[in-house]
């Protein structure tokens, strides 16, 4: 978070700092918002998949109420650890392709003169 605040400060003229710091700080807050409520939805549908898909390949034969507890929680446990695996995968693709773009940003390098000229 450091160095894109460095780099944004940087490449914006003095009299815009204000607002190039907030507007980040939005984008930061909003995408945050939003990769929380992907990443949780992607987490809760695998989660109930795998448990779906484990209890169907799964059996006890035992009929005291305490095992069966274990069983389910036990199950549900499992599911939720695969699931984790799929969020990290779908988190490491976006990660990838905002990589990939991050290279194509283009930035103008800004040289300050001593009359307050600027060349870019």
């Amino acid at each position: 978070m450091a160095q894109r605040t460095n780099i944004i400060a940087s490449i914006v003229p003095n009299e815009e700092i204000g607002i190039a710091s907030s507007i980040l700080a939005l984008v930061r807050n909003i995408a945050g918002a939003f990769g929380i409520a992907i990443f949780a939805t992607i987490l809760n549908n695998v989660t109930n998949s795998n448990v779906l898909s484990i209890a169907r390949n799964s059996f006890v034969n035992v009929k005291n109420t305490l095992n069966m507890e274990q069983f389910t929680a036990l199950i549900i446990l499992k599911a939720q650890v695969a699931a984790y695996g799929t969020v990290f995968a779908v988190a490491a693709a976006f990660l990838l392709v905002g990589a990939v773009a991050a290279l194509g940003i283009k930035t103008h390098r800004r040289i300050k003169l001593k009359e307050n000229i600027i060349i870019e």
